[in-house]
């Protein structure tokens, strides 16, 4: 029997569990790319493109961007012995940076595609006449503008520290600037504005009963469900992220927690940028309409 220590014996479970964690992130990652591409074409497929279809693209793109940073490039790096963020003090700016980049514009295309339904439903006129594709595309810019500019102190601060991509910053400014970034500017912003529009619809839903066969009032419930799946998931994050950078992390098993912890914040991270396409097409008629079209205009 192998006479190993107990840091030697936590070292290897820890080893493992990172192990594990890389294959369910890299797993969920090829589901959530393929289920993105789906959503994205479907979008493409529909015959008006509003703002509303238009997001829809825009966050089928960019949640494809976050699952392919945080589980190939990161987990799977990390799994095959390769991490891109430690060839060289650029990679590893621009890593970290695009990395919260992205996340950041996943949260936030979600946010505004459920605000412009709010603006859709309140102010029909104005929004039929002003909406489009080059409108849409005009606040996406201006979305990743804003996301871009939250995480340009990940570009100045981050270097290679003991062969290792880290912080080069005092622990106070490392825990304030991403404990912000992750619970106030990724979590509880998109939370809340998400939350009140997902009311707002609710409310919208129940008092125009009779606007059943309404394909407005079918794209309301399709984007209802999947923003409500949103801020569950994105609540989970916040919980997480909130536990995460509460542990000590000072002790050998308070190090341990946090990795456990981390990881599955990544989990629920992918997780929330890939089911997208799911719940559209179970809720939204058209939306499943729209993605058999596909088919059979390839077979025709």
């Amino acid at each position: 029997m192998l006479n190993l220590t107990t840091a030697e014996v936590d070292t290897y479970f820890e080893y493992k569990l990172e192990n594990t964690f890389a294959v369910v992130e890299m797993v969920i990652t090829s589901f959530g790319v393929i289920l993105n591409i789906c959503c994205y074409f479907t979008a493409a497929n529909f015959k008006n493109q509003n703002s509303s279809i238009t997001l829809i693209k825009c966050l089928a793109f960019w949640d494809t961007m976050v699952i392919i940073n945080e589980g190939y490039v990161m987990q799977g790096g990390d799994y095959f012995g390769y991490q891109l963020r430690n060839v060289n003090t650029y990679c590893c700016k621009a890593f970290y940076f695009h990395m919260w980049g992205t996340f950041l514009c996943g949260s936030y295309h979600m946010t505004v595609l459920a605000f412009d339904r709010v603006i859709a439903i309140h102010w029909p006129v104005q929004y039929k006449q002003k909406s489009s594709s080059g409108v849409a595309h005009g606040v996406s810019f201006i979305v990743i503008g804003f996301c871009y500019f939250l995480t340009l102190p990940f570009f100045f601060k981050f270097d290679i520290v003991d062969s290792g991509c880290r912080l080069n910053s005092s622990p106070f400014f490392a825990l304030w600037y991403t404990a912000t970034v992750a619970i106030g500017f990724y979590c509880t912003i998109p939370f809340a504005i998400v939350s009140f529009c997902n009311v707002y619809f609710i409310y919208v839903i129940n008092n125009r009963k009779r606007e059943k066969s309404s394909g407005e009032r079918r794209l309301t419930i399709m984007l209802l469900t999947n923003s409500t799946v949103f801020c569950v998931l994105l609540l989970t994050n916040c919980i997480i992220a909130t536990v995460l950078y509460s542990l000590d992390k000072s002790t050998l098993h308070g190090m341990a927690t946090a990795i456990v912890v981390e990881k599955i914040l990544g989990v629920t991270a992918i997780t929330n940028s890939s089911v997208n396409f799911i719940f559209f097409f179970i809720s939204g008629p058209m939306f499943r309409e729209n993605f058999f079209l596909i088919f059979k205009r390839k077979n025709s």
